[in-house]
């Protein structure tokens, strides 16, 4: 978490406080693709001495369900790529796919973990194969 960025949200946010709410909708896409979570509390802590708490705390639901429908989605891709794996190699890549995305996750947005799983349900049909070759063959 970047000072640059919970600068950024908090400018996103108090914006999004004065617009109707479909509008501040888009602002918090925008800032939630660019920011992590850890960023989001923070800008919105700073904000809590703000006479507008009401709309901070839709702002705070809003962000939420942003942040719920990502990680489920990232969640269900990975799932999904393991499970095109062979079943004795499923739970070993499905933990280095975990690890990836939290690696991912800690340093960049939303948007690049969508990419990553995304990569990793591509690239999952050409692993099985190489994983269902004999040991041997795989060793050349």
């Amino acid at each position: 978490m970047s000072r640059r960025v919970v600068v950024d949200v908090i400018a996103l946010l108090d914006e999004a406080l004065s617009l109707p709410q479909d509008q501040a909708r888009r602002l918090i896409r925008d800032a939630a693709s660019r920011a992590d979570r850890d960023s989001v509390r923070h800008a919105l802590q700073f904000l809590q001495n703000d006479s507008r708490s009401e709309g901070l705390r839709w702002l705070e639901a809003e962000f939420e369900l942003v942040y719920a429908s990502s990680v489920s989605m990232n969640e269900r891709l990975i799932a999904f790529a393991a499970a095109i794996l062979p079943a004795r190699s499923r739970s070993r890549y499905r933990e280095e796919f975990d690890g990836e995305l939290g690696e991912i996750a800690a340093e960049c947005g939303r948007i690049r973990q969508i990419r990553y799983c995304l990569r990793l349900l591509v690239r999952a049909v050409s692993l099985r194969r190489e994983l269902r070759k004999p040991a041997a063959e795989r060793a050349r």
